[in-house]
């Protein structure tokens, strides 16, 4: 007798009929597969969400970089005011705006009521992006509005809950008697101000002056922030090289829109690596109850997998046909965990 040699199917299609039959099996549906496609889903919405958040976050800070920083680059002085010559050799870039930062002690005359401020006086070109947007009681929207000869200032609405004050009533600053002319609802730039331990006060630079804190030795740091005339033709890396290398020793902090809010950024991607961690933990966790669900899986499908045998199919094949069931419901587990993330 002679035998019958069966030919030998190639890998492709045995895959293709693998599959075919793992398709055949899904059209009951995915009942048993609940705690697999939550567990994976949950883990991988996780690790999503984190890298969503973490995008929109850089793409507002590289989108709004002009405004949060109040110009498109800003070079700093500590203790002391630029010269005349390093001044102007700034404001051959463009549009310039003068600010100082200090912290100083505000109190209320007459009273012993007091509070440590964030003192920030600006000049006529503040800000040089977007606006400053103040309360409706305040009097006028210039920062050194007067009343009665006495220089006005505008605060935040804290300030005045903490000193028991309102609009109308004189705040001293150093050695200077001002009057509150009104509370600040919106600052522009105050995320790239840095740490802040008090209330803001602002005032104009001329006022400033008149408080007699600026001595030498305060602790005070003049910000100058350029607004190029063309965004895109300005090149922020050779107006950088060109200024330290006109003032070598005149040791300037140089940000850019690029790098508006530093502090945020590192916060921010120091939150990512935290939070990615603990997803991916999420997700080996969760890898339990996935494992745990195949094998139950699997188990119910002892008889449909004895009748494959007895039909004459390979561990090989068999062996397929459940991974291929297993991949398409992590598919749709993993799919809907990124959903889920960038939805949220």
């Amino acid at each position: 007798m002679t035998a019958v040699v069966e030919p030998r199917r190639s890998w492709r299609s045995t895959s293709a009929l693998s599959f075919l039959y793992a398709l055949r099996e899904l059209r009951s549906g995915f009942s048993g597969f609940a705690g697999f496609l939550f567990c994976l889903a949950l883990g991988v919405g996780g690790i999503a969400t984190v890298g969503s958040f973490s995008q929109a976050v850089r793409s507002g800070l590289a989108s709004e970089g002009q405004t949060l920083l109040g110009g498109d680059i800003e070079f700093a002085l500590s203790h002391r005011e630029a010269t005349a010559k390093e001044r102007a050799g700034i404001e051959k870039f463009g549009r310039i705006s003068v600010v100082a930062t200090l912290r100083a002690m505000a109190t209320v005359p007459g009273k012993a009521r007091q509070n440590v401020v964030e003192l920030k006086a600006v000049d006529k070109n503040y800000p040089l992006f977007s606006a400053m947007e103040f309360d409706k009681n305040t009097t006028a929207s210039a920062p050194n509005s007067s009343t009665q000869n006495i220089p006005g200032v505008k605060v935040d609405a804290t300030l005045l809950a903490q000193l028991g004050l309102k609009v109308g009533d004189q705040l001293k600053i150093g050695n200077l008697i001002t009057n509150v002319s009104g509370t600040i609802s919106r600052e522009p730039d105050r995320v790239s101000s840095g740490f802040m331990i008090g209330p803001r006060v602002l005032m104009s630079l001329e006022t400033l002056k008149k408080t007699e804190l600026v001595q030498p030795g305060s602790l005070i740091k003049w910000r100058y922030k350029v607004r190029f005339p063309d965004r895109d033709s300005a090149n922020i890396d050779e107006v950088t090289k060109s200024v330290r290398a006109e003032f070598p020793t005149a040791g300037w902090q140089v940000r850019s829109r690029n790098n508006a809010a530093p502090g945020i950024k590192r916060f921010v991607d120091r939150l990512t690596v935290f939070l990615t961690l603990v997803g991916f933990t999420t997700l080996i966790v969760g890898g339990v109850g996935i494992a745990n669900s195949v094998k139950s899986y699997v188990d119910s499908k002892r008889s449909v997998i004895a009748t494959y045998k007895c039909l004459g199919a390979t561990g090989n094949f068999i062996t397929t046909v459940y991974l291929f069931q297993i991949m398409a419901i992590a598919t749709v587990g993993i799919g809907l965990g990124m959903i889920a993330g960038i939805i949220i």
